[in-house]
């Protein structure tokens, strides 16, 4: 700067040559002074700022660029890890889809399996019941002839002694009554004992019979049990 102010001057004819120190600081000082005058400073001044303002500019972009560089790179990958999320997200759905239609066709089936079972067991107990009546009807049929037989028996046992004791075959003595109340005793006795045995039949059908129906009827409880248990939550996910 020194230099340019003592070429300055030099040029501008304030400095000779050879000229003694004290006319060289002198000139330099009103060179200096004029330097340094308000428009001198002014324009220096505004140049300053001119470079600070395009200094600002250049650092502003600069930092505009990084920013924009650094927010582009962070919603890259805010992007890609919430696509991730959602692929996984999505896989995760279709399995859950895949599994809910398994058991819900398994379910149905089920529920198709124990509908058809207990309609079985139904037709089943129709028809035991059906085959119970008829034999029930059938040995009440049959007690009743044996009844009636045995009842014609004694009837026909009783004329036929009436009509030895009227036609005087059978002596009316001690011995013959004792016979004829042997007679009548046994053929009394006969028809208790076949009567029983007729009874005895009968209960024993029908009890069995009713043991059947019996154990038809809680295995079918315990059908309709199970199935109105798993009826509401097949229900719910239909």
């Amino acid at each position: 700067e020194i230099r340019d102010l003592v070429r300055s001057a030099a040029l501008g004819g304030k400095i000779g040559v050879g000229a003694p120190p004290l006319n060289v600081a002198t000139a330099l000082s009103a060179e200096l002074h004029s330097q340094l005058s308000d428009e001198a400073i002014e324009g220096r001044f505004g140049a300053l700022r001119e470079l600070l303002a395009q200094e600002l500019e250049v650092r502003e972009a600069r930092l505009r660029e990084a920013n924009a560089a650094a927010l582009q790179d962070f919603l890259q990958k805010l992007n890609e890890r919430l696509q991730a999320e959602f692929q996984r997200e999505e896989e995760g759905r279709a399995a859950d889809v895949s599994e809910l239609r398994k058991l819900i066709g398994g379910d149905k089936s089920s529920y198709a399996e124990v509908l058809s079972s207990v309609n079985g067991i139904i037709s089943r107990e129709q028809e035991a019941r059906v085959q119970f009546a008829q034999e029930v009807q059938h040995q009440l049929s049959t007690t009743k002839a044996n009844h009636d037989h045995l009842e014609q028996c004694m009837t026909d046992r009783w004329a036929a002694m009436e009509e030895q004791l009227l036609s005087g075959k059978l002596n009316r003595t001690e011995a013959g009554e004792r016979s004829a109340m042997g007679l009548l005793h046994r053929a009394n006795k006969d028809f208790e004992l076949r009567l029983t045995g007729h009874q005895e039949k009968v209960l024993q059908h029908v009890v069995a019979q009713k043991e059947q129906i019996l154990a038809h009827s809680l295995e079918v409880e315990a059908q309709f049990k199970v199935l109105t248990e798993r009826l509401p939550a097949q229900l719910q996910i239909m």
